[in-house]
């Protein structure tokens, strides 16, 4: 079929083509997507809003009045869950179900079942997508929504890290926050100049664009770039690399500057966070 365009009916004429119009100009609430799934202390919860549905023998809009719970007991531990949406009747149904995909990057299950004739995720077609939560270990850790059409966002919190994806024309821009750990930077104890910190999304390294270092004291009274400049011009640390094979930060801290001192040493507490910014096209 080709393209075409419908427009708007013209009143007190289209006799008899009249709803053919009119249904064109309609049918672009199926898309419709203003509720989001969201993390309420473990729970995975939907706000109130407007879905729209299209599975093949009803097209319409469900109307989400009730905030509503949607239970993940049927998703296995450390397993991404498709959200879906279906409906019998006038009722509205929502589900968990195992959707298999790498922690650190978006199920291809879920970003490759876009329909933009319907203007949502199907990867059931009978069913919506409304998008994908993870679970970790038994607990809620992570939650991503499709947003206005083909784009979605959303973050996975992990024990050491935080993973946020944001997709919107194309172009997927992924914020990797990660702990770098237990670090006594004191030089007086032998090794401490310097650091690796794992990103554990070694297989991306190559959409890196941008990468900080936030240093806490041991009073976790204040924060420091790693690479502070002092008055005197001198430099207090830096990013050594990146391998581009293991995904491992070198990060290191220059004997006699601001981090070789008993306000950076103690151990058993993690000393700052790694801050690593990402963008593909696709």
């Amino acid at each position: 079929m080709a393209n075409i365009f419908w427009r708007l009916p013209i009143e007190n004429a289209d006799e008899n083509t009249w709803a053919q119009y009119v249904l064109a100009q309609e049918k672009n609430s199926i898309g419709d997507y203003t509720s989001y799934l969201f993390n309420d202390a473990g729970v995975l919860k939907i706000t109130p809003g407007r879905i729209g549905l299209d599975d093949g023998t009803n097209i319409g809009v469900a109307i989400i009045d009730t905030e509503t719970t949607i239970s993940m007991a049927g998703v296995s531990a450390n397993s991404w869950a498709k959200i879906e949406m279906s409906v019998s009747g006038a009722s509205v149904t929502f589900t968990a179900l195992d959707l298999s995909g790498s922690v650190t990057s978006i199920p291809a299950g879920f970003k490759n079942a876009w329909n933009g004739t319907k203007g949502g995720f199907y990867i059931s077609a009978s069913k919506r997508t409304i998008g994908i939560a993870r679970n970790t270990a038994g607990a809620l850790a992570g939650v991503i929504n499709q947003g206005y059409g083909y784009s979605y966002y959303g973050e996975y919190i992990g024990t050491t890290n935080t993973i946020e994806w944001e997709f919107n024309r194309g172009i997927l821009n992924k914020t990797n926050i990660k702990e770098i750990g237990d670090w006594n930077m004191n030089s007086s104890v032998a090794g401490n100049a310097s650091i690796n910190v794992v990103n554990g999304i070694s297989s991306e390294t190559q959409y890196v664009r941008d990468v900080k270092v936030i240093i806490r004291n041991d009073a976790d009274s204040a924060r420091y770039p790693l690479n502070s400049i002092d008055a005197s011009g001198a430099i207090a640390g830096g990013i050594d690399n990146i391998s581009s094979t293991t995904g491992v930060y070198t990060l290191r801290a220059i004997a006699g500057e601001l981090f070789d001192s008993v306000n950076f040493d103690s151990t058993g507490y993690n000393r700052g966070w790694l801050y690593e910014k990402m963008r593909e096209e696709t």
